[in-house]
């Protein structure tokens, strides 16, 4: 994993990550945010395969059990992709979460675009879209790189939606 692992200055500062309740990454208030595999590290060796497959299977929502957490470099792209899943699936326990990547040092990151180029990953039209602005963090999001949540009302209405009400939401 680390031939693939990014540079502290090739990651920007600051990421998002669009958490839902159906989502296999979990997400808790005091614990942050864990990937459902939370043990699997893969090797540069014989666990190199498994790596790309990993990704691959990530990529294309078609794994359950991943290491990776994604996130967004573009939040207009992260609020249109929540916006979308809460207009298809009514899903309104939606939170973008602003993640300060700079809290991150030692964590392993990835550019799922590098990747999908590097080896010519099979992955549905859709997830194109945006593996240009994708990242994938492995494991863990420690809760003090959260900057800031917001809900779908936020980002259809304003950030001061729920703030005006003197009220915080949290998933």
């Amino acid at each position: 994993m680390d031939l693939f692992d990014l540079a502290t200055y090739e990651i920007p500062a600051t990421l998002y990550r669009v958490q839902y309740a159906e989502s296999v990454t979990k997400y808790d208030y005091d614990g942050g945010l864990e990937a459902q595999d939370h043990s699997t590290i893969y090797d540069e060796g014989e666990g190199l395969d498994n790596f790309i497959n990993a990704v691959e299977r990530h990529l294309s929502w078609d794994s359950e059990n991943t290491i990776f957490i994604s996130l967004f470099s573009d939040k207009t792209c992260a609020e249109d992709w929540m916006l979308e899943r809460h207009l298809r699936f009514r899903s309104t326990d939606c939170a973008l979460l602003e993640i300060d990547m700079t809290e991150l040092l030692g964590f392993y990151v990835f550019h799922a675009q590098e990747i999908v180029d590097m080896f010519s990953l099979s992955i549905p039209e859709e997830a194109y879209s945006t593996i240009a602005d994708e990242y994938l963090v492995v494991h863990h999001i420690p809760p003090s790189s959260i900057m800031s949540s917001q809900n779908v009302y936020d980002i259809e209405y304003g950030e001061s939606s729920w703030a005006s009400l003197g009220l915080s939401w949290q998933l």
